[in-house]
This record gives C-alpha cells, sequence and structure tokens, in this order.
C-alpha cells in the first residue's frame, strides 16, 4: 500500500509513516515543532494505470479523515522527506462517499483526561469537492504510477489546521457528521 499526499507536487508517504487505525500517536521532541493537520483522502478500490478521467471514478468508494503531523516550519523537512517521517499518518475509518461528490468536514480537539488544560477547538469545511479531486488525481498520477487496491490519496489543500499538537487530547474528525477519527495524542 503506498500514500500519496496530492497537491501542486505530490508526494509519496512510506509505509513507515502511517499508523495503524485506532493506535495512539506519540509525539517525540519538541511538541511545538509540529503542527496537528486532518486532511480528507480516498482508498483506490481497484487496480489502474494510465486512467482516463472520465472513468477515474470507477477506481475510489470510499474516503476517511487523516491526521497528519507536519512540521510547524516548512523548512524543518522539505517536502519530500517530510512523507518518510515515522509514524507522521494517523487514517481514520472509511466510509462511503457521499452520492453529491461533495463533502462537508468537521475536525476537533478535546481533552483526554481531567489533568489536560488544553481549550477545546473545533473547526470545519463545508462543501469539499472531494470526488472531482480524487478523479482529477488519479487521472494525472495514473500516468505514472499503477495503481493497486488498498492505495491512498490524501489531500493536503483541504486541510483543516488544528494548530500544534497538544499531550493528552483527542483528535476527532467526521465527514457529513459521519465520525471517521478518534485519535488520541500522547
Amino acid at each position: 500500500m503506498k500514500a500519496i499526499l496530492v497537491g501542486d507536487r505530490p508526494v509519496l508517504a512510506a509505509d513507515s509513516a502511517i499508523l495503524r487505525t485506532g493506535e495512539p500517536l506519540f509525539i517525540d521532541g519538541e511538541i511545538s515543532d509540529w503542527r496537528s493537520v486532518v486532511a480528507p483522502g480516498v482508498k483506490i478500490s481497484r487496480l489502474g494505470t494510465n486512467i482516463h478521467i472520465d472513468f477515474a471514478n470507477a477506481y475510489f468508494d470510499s474516503m476517511a479523515m487523516f491526521h497528519l503531523l507536519m512540521p510547524a516550519n516548512p523548512d524543518m523537512l522539505p517536502g519530500d522527506l517530510w512523507g518518510m517521517s515515522d509514524r507522521s499518518i494517523s487514517p481514520g475509518i472509511f466510509v462511503e462517499l457521499p452520492l453529491k461528490g461533495y463533502a462537508d468536514l468537521q475536525a476537533g480537539r478535546n481533552a483526554a483526561t481531567t489533568r489536560c488544560q488544553a481549550p477545546a477547538l473545533h473547526k470545519q469545511r463545508l462543501g469539499v469537492p472531494i470526488t472531482d479531486h480524487a478523479c482529477r488525481a488519479i487521472a494525472d498520477l495514473s500516468r505514472s504510477v499503477t495503481f493497486k487496491t488498498g492505495d491512498i490519496l490524501i489531500f493536503p489543500d483541504f486541510a483543516i489546521d488544528l494548530e500544534s499538537p497538544v499531550i493528552d487530547t483527542i483528535i476527532e474528525a467526521s465527514i457529513n457528521n459521519i465520525q471517521s477519527l478518534h485519535l488520541k495524542i500522547k
């Protein structure tokens, strides 16, 4: 399985960058060096290469929210190396794609324990055109990449920035009011 962060310059993430669904995220080092970002992604559902944009929607059928632990300072790790950071991508549970092709995304941070003094933080993005972007990305990338069942495309352009991570908090995210992500930061 490969994960590709789709943007102006796609980034291929190492398999060691992806946590298993439900695993807590342990942050080493200085926590202020990092940002918590939650972004939508789709899962490839069939093998394909050189996929025409008119047929690209047949290659994905579910989406999830992903927590991305990204450097607070972009110069800390160049974009191409960020995808090599171990345990930097936390996947949520995949849900069926919305029929209308647009998704309302919500993400937030809450205290996991009573000793955590972090304030709650909730943000949303409404009407994200996930289907159109996924089709375009699949058509463009499949000219040089063979997609396999289970590969993931993540769209940081639609990310919800939850600022610097906070120890002893829970990150939750939903797609059209269906919970996809529940992540403990330790």
